[in-house]
């Protein structure tokens, strides 16, 4: 065995790299169009797919959704919020899927 280097049962690889994976998930909480274009957008509680969402914001609770057009073209939203939000990744480098739940007024 090589100096420095140790040996891990292969559960507690797996679940530092479940850590450090999850770890890094949090840190990046706001997804648009540049990185998670292609997510589907859930809101749990009455089972509907949100449509039209231009934002998710995981750590204020927030979906942006476009509702019309400003005076200089660009999309104007409504946000939603809930109490909480799961981003939810599968093989892809940022999520596929968000669970929203507990919708606040």
């Amino acid at each position: 065995m090589k100096p420095g280097v140790e040996l891990h049962p292969p559960k507690l690889q797996l679940a530092r790299e479940a850590s450090v994976a999850a770890t890094i998930k949090e840190v990046v909480m706001l997804y648009n169009h540049e990185n998670s274009a292609e997510a589907t957008v859930v809101d749990m509680d009455s089972g509907k797919v949100l449509s039209k969402v231009l934002e998710v914001n995981t750590w204020a609770g927030r979906v942006k959704v476009h509702t019309t057009l400003d005076a200089q073209g660009r999309a104007a939203g409504e946000r939603i919020r809930f109490g909480s939000i799961y981003a939810i990744q599968g093989l892809e480098s940022m999520p596929c899927l968000f669970h929203c739940y507990g919708k606040l007024q």
